[in-house]
Order: C-alpha cells, then sequence, then structure tokens
C-alpha cells in the first residue's frame, strides 16, 4: 500500500466519495466508508454569538444577543435631533454654523454675513458696473448705457433687403458686402459701404467653361435673368455674322458653363500674366486668334487678317500679376492691311480696302473717287545707255536712250555739238538766251554759236578764249 501522502489532495469532497479507514471494532482492519457516513459528533460547536459596539453613540442594539441557540440581532439608530448629523465617528454632532459669506462682485450684496446671510441681485446702474437686467423696457426699447431704458431715434421703418429686385428680407439675418475693391466700415453707429468707381464688373451667362482672364464676347441671346450670354473671343476674321469678336470683358474667375462675372474696366488681380507672350510691366494686352480657354490673350500685336483689340495692361507680372483692364466692346477702325492693298474712302467716309490691281494697271483718278485702270499708252520697255546726269530721249514707242552728248547735272546744260534754236515748230526760229560756255580746251579752238534773227536771216558769232572774236 502506498504512502499516504503520495496520494493527490481532492480540495471539494462530496458524499459519494470514499475513504480508507481502519476498522476499530475488526482488529483494524481497512475498509471504505462514504464521506456522507461519517459521524457528526466529532466536530467542533458555537455556544453563542454577540454584538458589541464600543464608543458609538448613534446606534443601539436589540433583539436576541447574545444567541445561544437561534435568534436576531438588531442594530438601529438612537438620539439625535433635527440639526444634528452623523460625525464620522458615528455620534451625533451639531455644526459650530457659517462664519462668513462675502460677495465677489457688486452684482451680488450679502446682508448679516455671519449668522443668517442674505443674498441680494443688484440691477445694471450703468458704466462699467454690473448686473441683472433692470425691469422696464419693451420689444421696442433698448438698455441704454446709463442703465435706463430708451427708445431707437428714427421712423422705426424696416428697411427691405432685395437681391436684384427680389425681396429677401425674410431669409436674411445679416448683409454681406462682396466685391473687387468693395469695402465696408463701421464706426459712430454707422457703416460706411466703400464701392470704387473704377470697377465695372458684371452678371454674365456662360455659354462655355472659362478660366480666369479669358476674353469674352457676346455669344447668343441673354438670358432669362437678362445676363448677357458670353463665349470665348478670337481675333481670327470670320464670315460676317460669325465673328467671335469685339471683346466686352474678361473672365474674373474659373467658371463653368452658367451664371458667373466678368470684368469691363479695373484691376484683375491674381492673374498668371506666365500665359501671355513675353510680358512685361506696362506691356498693352490683345485678344489672340487662339480661341481657347486659358490662351486668349497675347503680348504680340496681331498681323495679318487678325482683328486687333487692346484689352488690358500688364501691372505686374508672375503667378500672381495683375492686369488693368478696359474693355471698350470694339476693334480698331483700321485694322491690319494685307500686303499691296490700300485704304480708299467711300461717298459716306468709309475705309475699305481696295485691291492692288494687276501688272499692267494704273490707279486712276476720275475726280470723285480712284481705281486701278488699264494704262493708256505703251510702257517702256527698253532703257540704253543710261548713265548719271545724261538727258533721255525716245528711241522709238517704247524705248528710251540716255544722250552721251547731252548731260545736266541740275545746274549746268553741256552739249556737245550744235545747238537750234525753235520758235513757232519750225527748226531755226527760234531764240536762245542766257550764258554761254565753251567746254573745248583746246589751245587755239573756238566756239561757233549761230542764231536766227527777226528775219530769219542766221547770225553766227566766235567765241575764242571766251571772247567774241567774229558777228556775222
Amino acid at each position: 500500500m502506498a504512502i499516504i501522502y503520495t496520494y493527490p489532495t481532492k480540495t471539494n469532497p462530496v458524499g459519494s466519495d470514499l475513504i480508507l479507514i481502519s476498522d476499530s471494532a475488526d482488529s483494524n482492519k481497512t475498509k471504505q466508508v462514504k464521506v456522507s457516513s461519517l459521524p457528526s459528533s466529532g466536530g467542533g460547536s458555537v455556544s453563542s454569538v454577540e454584538l458589541s459596539l464600543s464608543g458609538i453613540a448613534a446606534f443601539a442594539i436589540t433583539g436576541d444577543n447574545p444567541i445561544t441557540s437561534s435568534g436576531t440581532i438588531i442594530l438601529g439608530t438612537t438620539g439625535g435631533s433635527a440639526g444634528q448629523f452623523l460625525d464620522y465617528q458615528g455620534n451625533w454632532s451639531t455644526p459650530a454654523g457659517i462664519s462668513s459669506v462675502t460677495s465677489a462682485n457688486t452684482a451680488i450684496t450679502v446682508a448679516d454675513s455671519t449668522t443668517a446671510p442674505v443674498l441680494t441681485s443688484v440691477a445694471y446702474s450703468g458704466g462699467n458696473n454690473i448686473g441683472h437686467v433692470p425691469t422696464g423696457g419693451s420689444g421696442t426699447t433698448y438698455l441704454k448705457g446709463d442703465g435706463t431704458w430708451g427708445t431707437p431715434s428714427g421712423s422705426g421703418v424696416s428697411l427691405a433687403i432685395l437681391n436684384e429686385g427680389i425681396d429677401i428680407t425674410a431669409a436674411a439675418t445679416s448683409i454681406n458686402f462682396v466685391g473687387s475693391g468693395v469695402t465696408a466700415t463701421a464706426a459712430t453707429n454707422a457703416v460706411t459701404v466703400t464701392i470704387p468707381d473704377a470697377f465695372v464688373i458684371e452678371d454674365v451667362q456662360y455659354s462655355v467653361a472659362v478660366s480666369k482672364g479669358d476674353a469674352l464676347y457676346i455669344s447668343g441671346p441673354a438670358h432669362g435673368s437678362g445676363r448677357p450670354t458670353v463665349g470665348i473671343a478670337d481675333a481670327t476674321a470670320q464670315q460676317s455674322g460669325n465673328e467671335k469678336y469685339p471683346v466686352v470683358g474678361l473672365a474674373l474667375a474659373d467658371y463653368s458653363s452658367g451664371e458667373g462675372k466678368m470684368i469691363v474696366t479695373g484691376i484683375l488681380d491674381d492673374f498668371d500674366t506666365n500665359s501671355i507672350t513675353n510680358p512685361l510691366i506696362g506691356q498693352p494686352v490683345y485678344v489672340s486668334n487662339s480661341g481657347s480657354t486659358g490662351d486668349t490673350l497675347t503680348g504680340t500685336k496681331p498681323t495679318g487678317t487678325d482683328v486687333i483689340q487692346n484689352v488690358a495692361i500688364i501691372n505686374k507680372t508672375g503667378a500672381n500679376g495683375s492686369l488693368q483692364v478696359s474693355c471698350i466692346g470694339r476693334t480698331n477702325d483700321l485694322p491690319n492691311l494685307e500686303q499691296g492693298k490700300i485704304w480708299l474712302g467711300d461717298a459716306n467716309g468709309v475705309p475699305s480696302a481696295l485691291t492692288i490691281g494687276n501688272n499692267a494697271a494704273v490707279l486712276t483718278s476720275n475726280g470723285t473717287t480712284a481705281s486701278w485702270q488699264a494704262a493708256t499708252s505703251s510702257p517702256v520697255t527698253s532703257y540704253s545707255n543710261g548713265l548719271d546726269n545724261r538727258v533721255v530721249t525716245s528711241t522709238g514707242t517704247n524705248g528710251i536712250n540716255g544722250e552721251s552728248g547731252l548731260t545736266y547735272d541740275g545746274s549746268a546744260l553741256d552739249v556737245a555739238g550744235s545747238i537750234t534754236a525753235n520758235a513757232g515748230g519750225s527748226p531755226g526760229t527760234g531764240a536762245i538766251r542766257g550764258a554761254f560756255k565753251s567746254q573745248d580746251n583746246t589751245a587755239g579752238a573756238s566756239t561757233t554759236l549761230t542764231f536766227p534773227d527777226k528775219n530769219s536771216t542766221n547770225r553766227t558769232f566766235v567765241f575764242k578764249n571766251g571772247l567774241c572774236t567774229s558777228a556775222t
């Protein structure tokens, strides 16, 4: 048989558990018994139970105390009176009383601060004092700074708030002033709203999505609200009725199609001028021929058939630049002109472009207007012996020749040969007047001039060394 301490221990035995015993009545033979069959006479017992309170006067014990067999012990209170309280030691005590009551400000006063304090709220009396709202007043009065009630000055008539003619007073709790350059200040019970005259901003209806600064033109009928319908402008010349100009304003911000605003005159702030070619401060800005959002402005003056419209001047360059906007709703009266064309006014004083004539045409005036006409004579087709100062003579219907013996430098006419005066169409019947100089510098050479007299008789004069040596 194993040693007893080698067996495991059961913590909570039950009545059906078995226990090995040595039977003293049967020669100490080993036998088993159930726990439930063990006799109870072998255990201890309690003879009495008693509750005792020491130094706690507020409680009393009644009932069966002590309990020797069975019974009930009752614990209850005893003594005490109104105004007393149970202290931490379990005894009845009387409070010592409030020693003092004070007020932190003048809104509440304290009377008899030690025994029976009375707290009183004080009405507001004006100035820096504090207190409760005084009695009096009504729905049409207000509390003044001196603590009295007053009636507002004025007629007391309500002011209606209108949005483009629609009364929104019932739904409004405040008035908000918005818009570029608009400011509102309050001073001396008055609100002053300042709207700069330099800004003209209009409500519009966008037919397409636009970017801030896009050039705009009237693209269709006005919206039902009266707002003009606008689209993206384009400087490209179009057939009549399809033009996308003149520009009437620039987009004030990025907008989807629908309601928005445009600036007509004034400063457009926070505009990225890097989208403009070579932006410089003071540079004029024109409408481009792109026709695409974000690319409607250019710093280069349009050429060719593109229309010219200056819509702004750069005030500040960079991503946060600004433009001085001025959209007057018209392009230049005289746009760019194609090569070879000229401006010609009509009977109403309106200029139009006159297309260049053909190769042989001549611009001809009829005394009222001008036009290209065919030449009435044959043009010169040949020119020979052309040198400086030579006098040109005809060599036929359409040819000319530079005469080597006849030159003119602007002051003297040089003739190599004879001079014949012609009067009335007959050679030798004219007259020559003026100073004559021989160009023959050969020693002993002479110059002979022959002139007809009034009777057509030739008279000959011989000059030598600057002197007339003979006359016949």
